[in-house]
């Protein structure tokens, strides 16, 4: 029987979450919360929602680059294009020896190839964003990031748009 590997990773989660939490802990936000989550730094209040950090896609995609690395610490890894918009996450990455395929990347790949897959991962997040705002919508999971999730999901739709109009 074929393995899949996309929806739950290689299992190696106990593994990665301590190098994970290390490296994207803050003392600073650990004592903004033990204050209730409001810290006053002199003239100025700082306000820390109770959730945030990466969103659920994002931070699975982390998850999985990281057990990718361990998994397979001597092969070649590949990521089409940047998976958060971070740079610290995505200098890690790099350092960690995973290259990531840029439109720009001096011709490793062809251009329409790269387009349609973006265009298809687009769709593919859209697509479970609206089920997320869905599952908060109908009460099967509530959570403020599903409740938000309806608000990204017309953004996504614009960038579609954007990735299919034709070039001029």
């Amino acid at each position: 029987m074929e393995q899949n590997y996309f929806r739950r990773g290689f299992g190696l989660r106990k593994e990665i979450e301590p190098l994970i939490r290390s490296e994207y802990h803050s003392a600073l936000v650990d004592r903004i919360r033990a204050s209730g989550y409001e810290a006053r730094f002199g003239d100025v209040t700082v306000r820390l929602a109770e959730e945030f950090g990466f969103c659920y896609g994002v931070d699975r995609a982390v998850d999985y680059a990281y057990e990718t690395r361990l998994k397979f610490p001597d092969r070649r890894v590949f990521l089409l294009g940047e998976i958060i918009h971070n740079p610290h996450v995505n200098r890690r990455l790099t350092e960690m020896g995973i290259t990531f395929l840029l439109p720009d990347a001096g011709g490793r790949f062809d251009p329409h190839s790269y387009h349609w897959w973006k265009v298809f991962s687009t769709l593919r997040w859209g697509v479970g964003l609206c089920r997320q705002s869905v599952q908060h919508l109908n009460g099967t999971y509530r959570n403020i990031a599903m409740a938000t999730s309806g608000r990204r999901a017309v953004e996504l739709e614009y960038d579609l748009l954007r990735l299919l109009r034709p070039v001029l």
